[in-house]
């Protein structure tokens, strides 16, 4: 008898309450579009020439010291490409901050040789010592002369 009321009260008590609150919780929920977001562009202060060109100078002579490393060790044809190409992508954006014809010229030699150098790692996958010994002084040469050209005492006398 206390089986059957138990039993009955529960049944009672899912009936009065009904099942909306389960099917309230099992329910699909639209889905809410979130709010649009606008961002106000900030305008950062540009690099003074000065400060450009130092970067641009530092960035080139030691993605040179690097391409130099590199060769001699001989350990990784990848990093000896990636060098030059990080040299020439600097020259080339060293270019735009002269307007002098005998800078731009001095500049297209150096991206010329460079682009060289990583025409012969690209086409050769082993190199002789005496082609590799050659590159290596090429690139101490061009760096070397590189100070010479565009040192920062020269460009901003």
């Amino acid at each position: 008898m206390k089986s059957n009321f138990f039993v009955f009260t529960v049944i009672s008590l899912f009936f009065l309450t009904s099942c909306a609150p389960i099917l309230k919780k099992f329910k699909r929920k639209k889905r809410s579009t979130p709010p649009e977001v606008f961002l106000q562009p900030v305008e950062y202060p540009s690099l003074k020439n000065k400060e450009l060109y130092s970067d641009y100078y530092f960035y080139l002579i030691s993605w040179m010291q690097e391409l130099k490393e590199a060769m001699i060790e001989n350990i990784s044809r990848k990093r000896i490409l990636r060098a030059c190409s990080e040299i020439i992508e600097n020259f080339n954006n060293l270019k735009d901050m002269f307007e002098e014809e005998s800078y731009l010229k001095k500049i297209g030699y150096y991206i010329n040789e460079f682009s060289k150098i990583r025409d012969i790692y690209q086409k050769r996958k082993i190199l002789s010592d005496c082609l590799r010994k050659k590159l290596i002084h090429k690139c101490e040469e061009l760096e070397i002369q590189f100070r010479k050209d565009f040192s920062y005492k020269k460009i901003f006398k």
